[in-house]
C-alpha cells in the first residue's frame, strides 16, 4: 500500500499469512471464488479475499471478516506445477512424513539403547543343582568391585545391537530425501563435508547454487521487477523521475562461496584472457556489480597516485 502524505515516494509491504486466504463466508458459495482467489472465466486472478487479522490470529472467537484485494494490489507468488493452479503448497510439504519418520526411528533406537544398557549384565547356568531363581527377580551387584556369584551360575553381559551397523546409511539415505525438494545435497542438509572431496564437494554445491539462483530469478520475475515499476510510476507521477523509454533490470545476489577460491580465481582469468566471459559476468559470479568494482580501483588507483605510494 502507499503511504500516504509522505515525501517523496515510498511504498510500504505488508506481510499476508496464507492461512488468511480463504473463502468469504457471508454471501454464500461463489463458484469463481476457489480458496480465497476470485477469477476470470479464463483462469486469471482478479482479486483476492483476506481474512482479517483479528480473526485468523488473534482469537478464535473473534467474527470473521474478509477484505477484497484487487489483484494488482497482491503479489501472490507461488510454483506452479500443474495447469489451473490457484495456491502453492509448502516446498517442504513432500517430506513431512519422512521428517517424522526419521524422528520415530531415531526414538525407536534411542528407546533400545537403553533398554540393552538397563540390562547389561544377566546371570545364567546350565548346573542342575543350581538354585531356583524366579524370572521377575533379581540381584543387585555393585558396580566397580570384585564379586563372587553361587556355584553353577556364570555372568553373562548384553552386547549392545542399536543404533545398528546400517543406521548412519539408513539416516543418511533419508535426510536425502528432505533435501531433495530444493536441490540441497546431504553435505549442506547435515552441515558435515567431510565425507566430500573438492570436485564432490563442488558438484553438489553447483547443482544446489544453480538451484537457489533459479529461485532468485523467479522472485525478480514475480515480485522485485513488479516493485521497481511501482517506484518508477510514484516517481514519475511525483514528477521527480523522467520514465526513459527503455528500462532494462539486472539483479545482482550474493554468491555462494567457492569451495576452492584459488581454483575458482585461475579459471576466470583464463576466461577473461580468451573473452569467454566478461567482467560483468564474474563480478556477478561474485554477487559484486561490476560498475562498482571499476569506479571503486579507479577511485583507489587515484588516491594510490595522489599519495605517492
Amino acid at each position: 500500500t502507499r503511504v500516504e502524505g509522505a515525501d517523496g515516494v515510498a511504498l510500504r509491504l505488508q506481510d499476508v499469512h496464507p492461512r488468511r486466504l480463504r473463502n468469504p463466508t457471508i454471501g454464500g458459495t461463489r463458484p469463481e471464488i476457489i480458496e480465497g482467489v476470485e477469477r476470470s472465466e479464463t483462469g486469471k486472478p482478479i482479486a483476492y479475499h483476506i481474512e482479517s487479522f483479528l480473526a485468523s490470529e488473534l482469537s478464535v472467537l473473534a467474527r470473521s471478516e474478509f477484505a477484497r484485494y484487487p489483484a494488482e494490489s497482491v503479489i501472490h507468488g507461488f510454483k506452479q506445477r500443474e495447469p489451473g493452479q490457484v495456491r502453492g503448497v509448502p516446498w517442504l510439504a513432500p517430506v513431512l512424513q519422512t521428517c517424522a519418520d526419521i524422528r520415530c526411528y531415531d526414538e525407536q533406537v534411542m528407546d533400545a539403547a537403553r533398554a540393552a544398557a538397563d540390562m547389561a549384565v544377566l546371570l545364567e547356568t546350565n548346573h542342575p543343582d543350581a538354585k531356583y531363581v524366579a524370572v521377575n527377580e533379581s540381584t543387585s551387584v555393585e558396580r566397580r568391585t570384585m564379586r563372587t556369584v553361587p556355584p553353577g551360575w556364570s555372568v553373562k553381559q548384553l552386547q549392545a545391537a542399536q543404533p545398528a551397523a546400517q543406521y548412519g546409511d539408513y539416516r543418511s539415505e533419508r535426510l536425502r530425501e528432505i533435501g531433495r525438494p530444493v536441490n540441497m545435497p546431504l553435505m549442506m542438509v547435515r552441515l558435515d563435508s567431510s565425507n566430500h572431496n573438492y570436485s564432490s564437494a563442488r558438484f553438489d554445491g553447483q547443482l544446489y547454487s544453480r538451484g537457489v539462483s533459479s529461485d532468485q530469478n523467479w522472485i525478480a520475475r514475480i515480485a522485485l521487477n513488479r516493485l521497481v515499476k511501482l517506484v518508477i510510476r510514484e516517481a514519475a507521477l511525483a514528477e521527480m523521475y523522467t520514465v526513459p523509454e527503455q528500462i532494462e533490470y539486472r539483479w545482482t545476489w550474493p554468491r555462494m562461496p567457492h569451495v576452492d577460491p584459488s581454483k575458482e580465481a585461475n579459471a576466470a582469468e583464463k576466461a577473461l584472457a580468451n573473452k569467454t566471459t566478461t567482467i560483468a559476468d564474474v563480478c556477478a559470479t561474485d554477487g559484486k556489480d561490476w560498475e562498482q568494482v571499476l569506479k571503486q580501483l579507479a577511485r583507489e588507483k587515484q588516491m594510490i597516485g595522489e599519495l605517492g605510494l
